[in-house]
């Protein structure tokens, strides 16, 4: 069953969103925000934030990629090839 959370406030959301989106450490969210322990909620929305964020990065590489640039499809292949190593 999955566990229900509080709902963050929105504020606190937008600047969680913010910081997680450029990569910021939960050490340092947590600094940033000034709280000594992050909640279900918080954690949960870092890795929302993180997540998308790599998965808007990843496609503007793969839309480079198509459109021949090399660095792009040098990269593009690094990322198909570690997800594979993943899978196996």
């Amino acid at each position: 069953m999955e566990r229900r959370y509080s709902v963050l406030d929105e504020k606190t959301e937008l600047e969680i969103q913010k910081l997680a989106s450029t990569f910021f450490s939960e050490e340092e969210i947590m600094e940033i925000l000034e709280v000594k322990e992050l909640t279900s909620d918080m954690k949960r929305a870092i890795r929302k934030y993180k997540l998308k964020s790599e998965a808007d990065t990843r496609a503007a590489v793969f839309e480079q990629a198509l459109a021949g640039s090399s660095p792009a499809q040098t990269l593009a292949i690094k990322i198909i090839e570690a997800d594979k190593r993943k899978e196996y």
